[in-house]
């Protein structure tokens, strides 16, 4: 997740990576992720799996 981190210090950004899905009985699943930072020095995020 130190990719999320950088990307969001440096303005935004995304990125995949692999994730427990809680919808599937926390199979590992790939998920894309996208942080961005905002004006107060705060790094907000989202994520989506895939359709399956």
């Amino acid at each position: 997740m130190q990719h999320l981190i950088t990307n969001g210090e440096q303005g935004v950004g995304y990125t995949y990576y692999f994730f427990a899905d809680p919808d599937s009985d926390y199979e590992i699943r790939l998920k894309l992720g996208y942080t961005e930072k905002t004006e107060e020095e705060l790094i907000i995020g989202a994520g989506i799996f895939p359709k399956s």
